[in-house]
C-alpha cells in the first residue's frame, strides 16, 4: 500500500473513531516516511481536526524540524499546544516559525 492510501486508511479510522488502529497505521507510515513534509502535515492536521491533540504532539513534535518540515506541520503543532495549553511549547513553535522568515507567515503568525 502507498503512502497516499496508508494516510487515508488512517483518516477513514479516525473517523469510525478507531484512534488506536489509525495510531497503528500513523506510526507505520512515519517509520518511513517521517521527513517528509506533506506525511507530518497530514498527520498532524488529521489528528488535529479530529481533536486528538495529545496524540499530534507524541506522534509529530519529535520528529518536526521547521528548516526540513516547513510550517504547515509546525502551525498545527502550535495549534495543537495551544488547545492543550501549554504556551510555553506553543511560544516556542511560535518562534520557530517566524524565525522561517517566510512572507506568507507572517499575517497567520501575527494574531
Amino acid at each position: 500500500m502507498d503512502t497516499r492510501s496508508q494516510l487515508s486508511a488512517a483518516r477513514d479510522r479516525l473517523d469510525a473513531k478507531d484512534l488506536e488502529g489509525a495510531m497503528a497505521i500513523y506510526g507505520e507510515i512515519l517509520e518511513i516516511q517521517g521527513d517528509d513534509a506533506e506525511v507530518l502535515a497530514t498527520v498532524s492536521g488529521d489528528l488535529g481536526a479530529t481533536g486528538h491533540i495529545t496524540e499530534l504532539v507524541q506522534l509529530v513534535a519529535p520528529l518536526y524540524d521547521p528548516d526540513r518540515h516547513g510550517s504547515a506541520a509546525g502551525l498545527n503543532l502550535m495549534q495543537a499546544y495551544l488547545a492543550a495549553g501549554d504556551t510555553d511549547a506553543a511560544r516556542h513553535m511560535l518562534d520557530l516559525l517566524v524565525a522561517l522568515d517566510r512572507p506568507e507567515l507572517h499575517e497567520r503568525l501575527r494574531g
